[in-house]
């Protein structure tokens, strides 16, 4: 919606830009395939249809996350960094389905830091290679944290400290992670903030 609002930004007389408005355009439809791959992703899940395992590179699959997210970035007024190794990691997973996961963590970072004030809004997406052959992908903001009373249940299905929130999210994130073969947790940063790893 956002690329679609800036593509006809730039098709107005006043600010005519046509390689700009290109540019958005050519967003659009990525994104609108990127959003097709993820509701077909879901529904292949909720079928329990075999996901498809192929090789990917893991630092790659998050830049592309991040990329997609820049104008929320800027929306929501606030630092996004990746931090990893200067090597790749190549990992075995179902690549839409692992970005669905980090998708899902940040945008609720993102929610989670809209309500916080008074602190700058930073997102820090860390990648390593662990020494049991799994990589390790965290989240980290500066939001206000978890509630410690909910921490056991926050992967639960339909359950949500969210006051819109219909508890499907974290759900959907441990079903594929442990999909995988993997393990996903939640819990408060040491000075302030969530991570889930």
């Amino acid at each position: 919606v956002t690329n679609a609002g800036t593509c006809l930004r730039w098709l107005d007389d006043t600010q005519f830009d046509p390689a700009r408005a290109r540019q958005a355009a050519e967003r659009v439809v990525r994104d609108g395939h990127r959003a097709g791959e993820i509701v077909a992703s879901i529904r292949a899940l909720a079928s329990k249809a075999p996901s498809r395992m192929e090789p990917m590179d893991l630092h790659e699959a998050i830049r592309d996350v991040l990329r997609m997210l820049n104008g929320e970035f800027s929306r929501w007024d606030l630092q996004a960094s990746f931090s990893a190794g200067p090597e790749p990691i190549n990992v075995i997973g179902d690549r839409t389905q692992l970005q669905q996961v980090l998708l899902n963590l940040i945008m609720n970072s993102l929610e989670a830091m809209a309500e916080t004030k008074g602190v700058s809004r930073e997102l820090t997406v860390h990648a390593a290679a662990g020494q049991d052959g799994f990589a390790r992908v965290s989240v980290l903001d500066t939001g206000p944290g978890l509630d410690v009373g909910y921490l056991d249940r926050i992967f639960e299905a339909f359950f949500s400290t969210k006051s819109g929130g219909i508890g499907i999210g974290l759900s959907i994130c441990r079903s594929i992670v442990e999909d995988h073969g993997g393990s996903i947790s939640g819990s408060n940063n040491s000075h302030c903030g969530s991570v889930f790893t």
